[in-house]
């Protein structure tokens, strides 16, 4: 009989770092209060599992910006970004791993791997990667502000996530 341990995110303990272009300017932001649970087998790979976070934790340091964003977002109707893991694979023994899955921006799905860092403690797993996505790709129209200043469409997000073991699942 195969085993799995639930991994939940801890939420204090995870972030994503955000940052795109305008013609204006670069810009970065943050996020913070990630959640979700990861299965992980005894071969220490994720089976499944999901991340949500949290779109109105989403901070650029200028509030107009960061309306405008969440606007984008639709942060009160759909107020989570979510990525759902199909499967994971192993691309070396120092940890780093390839995430299969999907993620869901407002009610748009589409598929995305991840090459993650994934590094075992001595109270559970730590996550780090980046990956960039498009925003027309989740017919997301990138703000701008009198037509003149406008967001360019890709976003570059780096993340940070650490997870700690809840128990033992049998299959």
């Amino acid at each position: 009989m195969k085993s799995e341990q639930v991994y939940r995110i801890v939420p204090d303990r995870s972030c994503i770092q955000f940052s795109f272009r305008s013609t204006l300017h670069a810009v970065s932001g943050s996020g913070s209060q990630l959640g979700g649970e990861l299965f992980i087998g005894e071969d220490n790979l994720v089976t499944k599992g999901f991340i949500r976070i949290p779109v109105g934790q989403f901070q650029t340091g200028h509030d107009v910006r960061d309306e405008n964003m969440l606007s984008m977002f639709k942060s009160q109707e759909y107020p989570f970004i979510k990525y759902s893991i199909n499967q994971s694979s192993r691309l070396d023994r120092q940890g780093l791993i390839r995430l299969q899955g999907n993620l869901q921006i407002r009610d748009v799905i589409q598929p995305l791997e991840l090459i993650v860092g994934m590094i075992q403690h001595e109270q559970g797993f730590g996550l780090t990667g980046s990956f960039e996505i498009g925003l027309r790709d989740f017919r997301l129209r990138p703000p701008s502000v009198l037509f003149v200043i406008r967001v360019f469409n890709k976003i570059k997000i780096n993340f940070d996530a650490f997870v700690r073991s809840e128990h033992h699942v049998s299959l």
